[in-house]
């Protein structure tokens, strides 16, 4: 997830960045939103540019080359003078994870973690992919 803060100063463009990352995950809506032919507000349209542009490189997670190098990008502004426009950007880790609760008072938060069984198995063949062992990784396989 990319956070990105615009305007302010650039304490408050750094901030807004990091606030963004806090927020859901909803690019799909968005671009469900553009494919219907609705208006998009110039900061929306800026998500979905960058968006495309950023899985677009073929980085892709841990920089080991894909489809998907950003799952959502968010973005804060707030009004600034026109000279200086501080813009911040900050990168989010693909191993964060979202969660949401409330607290209520009625005593300590119990999150159930993902059952395995509900993950797809993953197979590799020379038709989908390629095991990589990280710690092993060499410039030729990278290329």
């Amino acid at each position: 997830i990319l956070g990105i803060g615009i305007g302010g100063t650039p304490e408050k463009a750094v901030l807004m960045a990091k606030e963004s990352l806090m927020s859901h995950i909803d690019i799909q809506e968005l671009q469900e939103k553009a494919a219907s032919g609705a208006e998009l507000s110039t900061t929306e349209a800026l998500r979905l540019e960058l968006f495309e542009k950023v899985n677009a490189l073929g980085i892709g997670a841990q920089g080991l080359g894909g489809l998907t190098t950003v799952l959502d990008v968010k973005i804060l502004d707030y009004p600034t003078h026109a000279a200086p426009k501080p813009i911040a950007m900050i990168p989010n880790c693909a191993a964060t994870r979202h969660v949401e609760f409330e607290l209520d008072g009625s005593g300590p938060v119990e999150l159930t973690p993902p059952r395995v069984e509900d993950w797809p198995d993953l197979t590799y063949s020379p038709d989908n992919g390629k095991r990589v062992d990280v710690d092993k990784l060499t410039k030729e396989e990278v290329a």
